[in-house]
């Protein structure tokens, strides 16, 4: 598949268009080689003949038009370079970070664990597993790291989520200066759909795209922020 390594949520819905798209063809593509068979047993028709060329020209040019649809959408992934290749080593942006693992918003005033829940800070870098929970799991968790570390933590909303979300760079789409092991994956918000009870609000950490529409039960890591 072209751009199998660059695929966004939007990618891939562009891609299941594409699909659709595709499959619409080659439904069309058989009657028309039917068609021209018959085309060929009428070719002293000079109407039907021209008439069934005008398909044959309509379906190939559609073609084209589809496969520029294709180099355009990937000409436009491939543009956005990577954070840990865009940001420079060291810059933090408005995050004042510490040795303690804690990452201040100095816009927002929120305080945040700069590792997945179920890792340790040390030396830099995060150390240990991410844990996968389900929604309610997750903000269970963050009640228990809330009695054993003496402070108040809970899982971030959507809109701050968005917060820490830079729109120059993806993969993720976070500065890893801050965040140094942020997982390429569907991160839970403390948020539920408003149309469904049983589904969750999550973000894309690849590009942050937010979305409400990840069951609750599924097993995704999840930050923490001070309450």
């Amino acid at each position: 598949m072209v751009c199998d390594n660059l695929k966004t949520k939007e990618f891939i819905f562009f891609e299941k268009c594409l699909f659709l798209v595709g499959a619409i063809l080659a439904s069309l593509k058989p009657s028309l080689i039917t068609d021209e068979r018959q085309l060929l047993m009428n070719a002293t028709d000079t109407r039907f003949a021209t008439g069934h060329s005008s398909l044959w020209r309509a379906w190939a040019r559609l073609s084209v038009v589809l496969f520029a649809v294709i180099l355009i959408g990937c000409s436009r992934y491939e543009e956005i370079p990577q954070c840990s290749v865009a940001i420079k080593e060291g810059f933090t942006g408005y995050f004042k970070v510490s040795s303690n693992g804690l990452a201040v918003d100095q816009i927002t005033g929120q305080t945040w664990y700069r590792c997945n829940a179920g890792q340790r800070y040390q030396n830099g870098q995060c150390v240990g597993q991410a844990l996968h929970l389900s929604q309610s799991e997750a903000m269970a968790y963050a009640e228990e790291f809330s009695k054993a570390s003496g402070r108040k933590w809970r899982l971030p909303t959507q809109g701050e989520m968005a917060t820490i979300n830079l729109s120059e760079c993806v993969n993720p789409s976070v500065n890893p200066n801050v965040f140094p092991n942020m997982l390429v994956s569907n991160y839970w918000s403390s948020e539920g759909s408003g149309s469904n009870s049983l589904m969750g609000c999550a973000t894309y950490t690849y590009s942050g795209n937010q979305f409400c529409r990840e069951l609750k039960e599924s097993p995704l890591p999840f930050l923490l922020l001070v309450n």
